[in-house]
């Protein structure tokens, strides 16, 4: 154990170092000036390196040179013929990314050593070529980077002009504006400032303003000066809707979708609501929303442009995590099944822990235009350290989107479950145990979401709760009623440093002929499931039985915090602090009982689904439990 923690350590300490190194470069004897290649000889390359940038900076940039190499693994291909004007275009491109990052000092050069001139074989590497010479020569291209400093915002400025802007709303813009004085200045910030005025207008009911921007560079000083000046227009009223693109779908689905009406005021969120609602239909490849211009009764005439897609999916997928193992989907959806919006699917899921079959069909704007019905068939199997539970499933669904950002649904769970290889200890600690059973809950939730970015949040908060009852009197063979809330909040500390907090907890209750919950409905934490604890393994927080397996509890309460830091482009430095509790008892949490668990680690979206690489560390370990637990996820989720 003592050994592995110090290699752990020593690895850790290593990896941090390839973050923060830039490496120093090779000696520059040997490379010479793109110009100093005679270009009228042929000549291949065999690598180029980038020097002067951090380890992740190449490995994200590296991949998209336009001067190709050969891959390591296909050695018997012909190296790629070399263009000099290829690399130089590398460097130049590299060059202006820097610049738009806020980095304007920063230089790049582009040069290459002679390897092998052209025609000389491996052992007259070092004799001057002949004039006669056929044979391409050998280089090895090099892309060296000078970054300099950094320029910040010295200076911003806002002018709306004669606008009676509130002042509310102004303070309310600079908190969330993307330009912040005194921080890293960075083009696409620039630019999405300018946005963010535009749509804080459209949000008050100008459908045609425009923003003007202005930046100052003092290079010498790393300062930038910036301005806006906004030309807001008359305000206007929604105006009648005009839908270009349509084939195949009805034009009742689209207009359904619509969440405002023609007189009322212009409001950038409500179109912005629009297009997500249209885009979640997965029916249309492209969707655009625009007003145009304002007409003689203040009305902005909308017009919507949409690009119809396959009406049918099928998506296979694989990945692996260190709570369940490899896993792969395979699913089937048609999206406008029978007309009307209507979605019928089928979907498989593999992986260690858990393996099911399950269909599912939506019917939209049932029994209200602002209300879908959804039912879930689901067969499948629990494969869990504790019992192997087959199961069976069916779940109607109402959802009403009472607000853009609440969601209220209605459902009724109806299951039968059966256990198996459920060790003496467990059932012995559980006293009333069953092994099988007929549950049916009625149920209700409720969830508000306010966030600045459904994927990787940097603003706003989460909240949602839920509650079902199971009861003899529906046909269930257990009474049992049980609760749970969850509470996310992103808040931005400094820079691009965001801290992320979570906090839930739930509690199921007996009742009636009922003395015990069941292992399929009792709540479980550790590890990176739905009531994560990193730092211990998959269901190592709370009660355990006499043979050491997990026992669950009727209550949970989860707590986390999260600090979040962009390292360079979508990889995230991440460091946390969980802790958790599960009690035996319902209505019970006992400080005593919390485990707690810290690391670091990072994370990206990738073409395969969202990755995580982490390390946690319990501060309350058991006997058993090991010192280190190192949790990798990648592909899509579960």
């Amino acid at each position: 154990m003592v050994e592995w923690s110090r290699t752990a350590a020593f690895i850790g300490a290593l990896f941090l170092l390839l973050l923060v190194a830039s490496p120093s470069g090779a000696a520059d004897a040997g490379f010479v000036p793109l110009d100093d290649i005679d270009t009228r000889r042929s000549w291949r390359v065999t690598t180029v390196d980038v020097e002067g940038l951090d380890v992740l900076q190449r490995f994200l940039w590296v991949p998209r040179l336009q001067t190709q190499t050969r891959p390591w693994w296909v050695f018997w291909r012909a190296r790629p013929e070399f263009q000099p004007g290829d690399l130089q275009a590398d460097a130049t491109r590299l060059a202006r990314e820097l610049h738009a990052l806020g980095f304007y000092e920063a230089k790049a050069r582009a040069e290459v050593e002679v390897l092998r001139p052209p025609g000389a074989t491996e052992a007259e590497v070092l004799r001057p070529p002949a004039a006669t010479d056929d044979g391409p020569g050998l280089v090895r291209g090099r892309i060296v980077v000078d970054l300099g400093e950094r320029v910040k915002v010295c200076r911003l400025h806002i002018d709306f002009g004669d606008l009676p802007i509130e002042a509310d709303g102004i303070r309310r813009l600079r908190r969330q504006f993307a330009i912040v004085v005194g921080e890293n200045f960075t083009e696409s910030d620039y630019q999405g400032a300018a946005q963010q005025i535009v749509d804080y207008l459209g949000e008050n009911g100008y459908a045609a303003a425009t923003v003007t921007r202005d930046a100052v560079v003092d290079v010498p000083r790393r300062c930038v000066g910036v301005t806006y000046r906004a030309d807001a227009g008359r305000m206007a009223l929604f105006g009648q809707t005009s839908i270009d693109g349509l084939s195949d779908v009805a034009e009742s689905v689209v207009r359904n979708e619509i969440v405002y009406e023609r007189g009322e005021v212009y409001d950038s969120r409500k179109v912005a609501e629009t297009v997500r609602r249209l885009r979640g239909l997965r029916l249309f490849n492209i969707v655009r929303l625009v007003p145009e211009g304002i007409d003689e009764n203040d009305e902005a005439p909308m017009r919507m442009s949409l690009t119809e897609g396959p009406k049918r999916e099928i998506r296979l997928g694989a990945g692996y995590s260190t709570d369940d193992g490899v896993r792969g989907l395979a699913s089937w959806t048609h999206y406008d099944w029978l007309g009307g919006g209507r979605q019928l699917g089928f979907t498989a899921r593999v992986s260690q822990v858990r393996r099911l079959l399950s269909a599912n069909f939506t019917q939209p704007y049932f029994p209200a235009r602002s209300t879908r019905t959804l039912v879930n068939f689901t067969v499948g199997q629990d494969d869990e350290s504790t019992y192997v539970d087959d199961f069976v499933r069916v779940i109607p669904r109402i959802e009403w989107r009472a607000a853009p950002n609440v969601d209220v649904n209605f459902s009724i769970i109806a299951s039968f479950d059966s256990l198996s290889s459920v060790s003496d200890a467990s059932k012995a600690d559980l006293p009333g145990f069953v092994t099988s059973g007929f549950t049916v809950a009625p149920g209700a939730g409720v969830r508000w979401v306010e966030v600045d970015d459904p994927i990787n949040p940097t603003r706003g908060f989460a909240v949602s709760f839920a509650t079902d009852v199971a009861s003899t009197g529906f046909g269930s063979d257990f009474d049992w009623y049980r609760l749970y809330a969850d509470s996310r909040t992103y808040v931005p500390i400094v820079g691009d440093l965001v801290a992320s907090t979570r906090l839930s907890g739930g509690t199921i209750v007996p009742y009636g002929s009922t003395d015990q919950i069941q292992f399929w409905d009792r709540f479980y934490a550790g590890g990176t499931g739905i009531n994560p604890v990193r730092g211990y393994a998959r269901r190592r927080v709370g009660p355990l039985s006499g043979s050491d397996d997990p026992l669950g509890g009727r209550s949970v309460v989860i707590g986390s915090l999260e600090l979040r830091h962009p390292i360079f482009g979508p990889v995230q430095g991440v460091a946390f602090v969980d802790a958790g509790d599960v009690e035996l008892s319902a209505w019970q949490f006992q400080v005593a009982n919390v485990q707690t668990g810290v690391g670091f680690g990072v994370r990206a979206n990738t073409p395969v689904g969202p990755a995580e690489l982490g390390v946690g560390f319990g501060l309350n370990r058991r006997a058993d439990d090991a010192l280190m637990q190192v949790y990798f996820n990648i592909g899509p989720d579960f």
